[in-house]
């Protein structure tokens, strides 16, 4: 695992030892797994809910088309979320998600981690250190905000403004590198698919206000393993 705050280097030092006439296919991604192994189980869906609420508004940092790549397809376009409306047990929910989504979660049970798939191949350092902040800015705003709160965040007033003020809280100056020219459409699609999933765990009474254990104690979670 590599600090944050190291990425850069850590970056800098690999493509330094790989081939100078490297090239990336449209087959070559890279992943980012983030630590949680200091979030509870609610804490663990609260970031869920999160990521599917800005998941088409990350989507159009990375570009390159992988909103159609099958091995990094949308959440919120996915039968993933449905588990979680009646999984009481995070354990559960885990195994029966699809590690091919731009969020895949089954890393939890390994690792330690959640990875997003979404990043292309690409050589560009500033590029993929600002992924991984935004990424950081994400899982840490997740791991904070009551249940309570998330609700709150879906009355949103539906304007352009009320949205951008909206990420600029959550990603602070990492939102600098995410594009706004589609914002009302990206956010408002997040927020009717996490009404629908908040609603639903809502009416099955899985919000278990008991759990305060971390899933394993491993590292800090500012810590990153980036994989090719």
């Amino acid at each position: 695992p590599t600090p944050a705050c190291e990425m850069r280097h850590s970056l800098q030092y690999v493509f330094s030892i790989l081939p100078s006439n490297r090239s990336f296919s449209q087959r070559t991604s890279i992943h980012c797994h983030v630590n949680v192994c200091d979030l509870d189980m609610n804490e663990a869906k609260h970031v869920v809910l999160l990521y599917c609420l800005f998941e088409n508004l990350l989507f159009t940092y990375v570009g390159k088309d992988r909103h159609s790549n099958i091995f990094c397809a949308p959440v919120i376009e996915s039968h993933v979320i449905h588990p979680m409306h009646g999984f009481s047990k995070f354990d559960e929910y885990v195994g029966n998600w699809s590690k091919y989504t731009a969020l895949n979660v089954c890393p939890v049970s390994t690792f330690g981690t959640f990875e997003f798939r979404q990043m292309h191949g690409t050589d560009d350092i500033d590029k993929l250190v600002n992924w991984c902040d935004i990424l950081t800015r994400l899982v840490d705003h997740g791991s904070k905000i009551s249940f309570k709160q998330i609700k709150e965040l879906l009355a949103t007033e539906h304007t352009e403004a009320a949205y951008y003020k909206l990420v600029r809280d959550f990603f602070g100056p990492a939102s600098e590198h995410l594009d706004f020219s589609n914002l009302l459409n990206n956010i408002s699609s997040g927020i009717c698919q996490v009404r629908q999933m908040v609603h639903s765990m809502e009416n099955k009474f899985i919000y278990r206000r008991d759990l305060k254990s971390p899933f394993l104690s491993w590292k800090p979670r500012e810590t990153f393993t980036v994989g090719a």
